[in-house]
């Protein structure tokens, strides 16, 4: 759609690719697009004069270019693929003060899970760019993890950008929350008191021992490790493979019971820390 002979604008990308535009378009969708056009083009088109197309070099690439017109024009939206095109697609929309996409892929970051395959860019950007909600996300995905424990976040790019005292305070919040999660889990299975809820099945059975410690551990692993507690199937196979594959329906319904449980945790603790950032 950026290729009508007839445009009035070409948007030259830094890797040399030129987009036809019409700018009455960009006019309504970004002031700063509207202060990068030449008025002083406005001359009557005579026979003897054909009208000269006024080029504009931005530093964006084509492809976040192609997507963020894509947003402008009335034409189907872009599929956002990664993580990297997310961002360059928001902050090429703030650059250029496009307050109608903006919102919108704010949105759209805040959601998505890809936030968890680089927390650290996602606090940074939404840091430089005071997009708190971001800002929320991103910090639960470093300190609901072992992210900040790994040599890969002590390596990541944006490492030497943090500073010591917001390092500091990741580090407190990470403690903190995994604190809380640990006397959670380590309090709610001695409430069994190695008994399971009453389930219809084997009413009489008792909870041994071992399975509340492996219980207690699995479900402690899974947090320091930064496994998703959601995450059933995977935990479920730790337990069998420590008790022998042993699966007595109270334990499992234990098991889900606690699950349940951690997730309504997370999620309150998720919210909590959307208040502080």
């Amino acid at each position: 759609p950026f290729d009508c002979q007839d445009a009035d604008l070409i948007i030259k990308t830094s890797d040399a690719t030129e987009f036809r535009v019409f700018k009455y378009i960009l006019r309504f969708a970004s002031p700063v697009f509207h202060s990068m056009f030449d008025i002083g083009d406005r001359h009557p088109v005579t026979a003897e004069v054909a009208p000269i197309v006024q080029t504009v070099d931005v530093t964006e690439t084509a492809p976040v270019m192609d997507a963020l017109l894509r947003y402008i024009y009335p034409v189907p939206r872009p599929k956002i693929q990664t993580l990297r095109e997310l961002l360059s697609l928001l902050e090429a929309a703030i650059k250029y003060d496009i307050t109608s996409v903006v919102p919108e892929l704010v949105d759209v970051l805040s959601t998505t899970p890809m936030i968890a395959e680089d927390p650290i860019s996602v606090w940074m950007f939404a840091s430089r760019h005071g997009l708190k909600p971001v800002k929320g996300h991103a910090l639960w995905n470093l300190i609901s993890t072992n992210a900040t424990t790994l040599p890969s976040f002590f390596a990541h790019k944006e490492f030497r950008n943090l500073h010591p005292e917001q390092l500091q305070w990741i580090f407190a919040l990470r403690t903190r929350c995994v604190a809380q999660i640990t006397e959670f889990i380590n309090a709610n299975i001695k409430g069994y008191s190695f008994s399971a809820p009453k389930s219809g099945y084997d009413a009489d059975w008792k909870m041994q021992p071992e399975w509340v410690t492996s219980l207690q551990s699995t479900f402690t692993q899974a947090v320091l490790s930064g496994r998703p507690i959601s995450d059933f199937d995977a935990l479920l196979s730790d337990i069998s493979k420590a008790n022998g594959h042993v699966r007595p329906i109270p334990l499992l319904l234990s098991f889900g019971h606690m699950r349940d449980l951690m997730i309504q945790l997370m999620a309150q603790l998720h919210k909590q820390l959307g208040t502080i950032v």
